[in-house]
């Protein structure tokens, strides 16, 4: 009895050698891996797979074919063996499961709340600056220059008009002069002289159609419409490249104030008086608390 005993578990143990090449392992290096893994069972799916390999399926998928390979066990039972390479990453059934979490997420979602209307505190601001009219560089010139100060008008009031769209009321507008809103003619850069192609007086009357162009086209959309400015070096009266009056005595702010004169009697428009010093810092502060 206990040589037949002998017998059948050599016989069994022989029954059970994995052929070589399909002994049961599994390993990974950085974003790779392999496996062979031993199911009891047919068609097992991918994360059955996985799992028994001690892989993460949330964080791991197979790559490529999957090898199977059986063989009868002394018993009669079938065993399955499956080969199979692995890579880093979501398998399908993973996305699915994100997309249909981001699904519910996104039919979750509140609607969005009316657009604030704004408060009488709301203001658009037009900024202008550094047109430097006046000046020639490059085959373009003035001419030039006025097409693109036109062309940001028309942009400005395109989203003014987007804003009032979606709800935002903005009962005040402002033309801000950021400086620079005249070239010169001599004395800000060596040859200057070379590179300009209108005059002073010119340059001022280019510059004041402008400004009177746009106070035109967006002070009908406001309750209230402030026109300021500071003065820029550019717009400075100088001699041998230096100012040698005061700071007021400039281009920049010579200009918003004739246009201020035309103005004055329109109620849209609120008078505005340059800094006695000339320096135009009373223009910036009248701009800031409009805003």
């Amino acid at each position: 009895m206990t040589d037949l005993s002998s017998k059948l578990d050599q016989a069994a143990a022989g029954a059970e050698k994995v052929p070589p090449g399909w002994e049961p392992y599994a390993e990974e290096a950085g974003q790779i891996g392999s496996a062979i893994v031993r199911l009891p069972r047919p068609g097992a799916v991918e994360r059955d797979l996985l799992i028994q390999a001690g892989f993460d399926p949330s964080e791991w998928k197979i790559k490529g074919a999957i090898n199977t390979r059986r063989w009868m066990r002394y018993d009669q039972e079938w065993l399955y063996y499956y080969k199979f390479d692995v890579v880093q990453g979501e398998t399908p059934e993973a996305v699915q499961e994100h997309v249909d979490d981001l699904a519910k997420h996104i039919r979750r979602r509140r609607r969005a709340q009316k657009p604030i209307s704004g408060s009488e505190k709301d203001c658009f601001g037009i900024v202008a600056a550094d047109w430097q009219i006046g000046k020639a560089e490059g085959g373009n010139g003035t001419a030039q220059t006025v097409d693109r100060v036109l062309a940001g008008i028309d942009g400005a009031k395109r989203r003014l008009m987007d804003l009032r769209r979606i709800g935002r009321s903005m009962p005040t507008g402002a033309l801000l002069g950021l400086g620079d809103l005249v070239e010169g003619c001599i004395g800000f850069y060596p040859a200057q002289q070379f590179n300009v192609d209108r005059t002073r007086r010119e340059q001022g009357r280019i510059t004041r159609e402008l400004i009177t162009y746009a106070i035109d086209e967006f002070s009908p959309f406001f309750d209230t419409f402030v026109a300021a400015t500071v003065a820029g070096n550019h717009g400075e009266n100088r001699s041998d490249g230096k100012s040698f009056t005061n700071p007021g005595d400039n281009d920049d702010v010579a200009a918003f104030e004739a246009v201020r004169e035309v103005f004055v009697r329109r109620s849209r428009l609120r008078p505005w008086t340059p800094a006695a010093s000339g320096s135009g810092s009373a223009a910036a502060r009248t701009a800031r608390q409009a805003c």
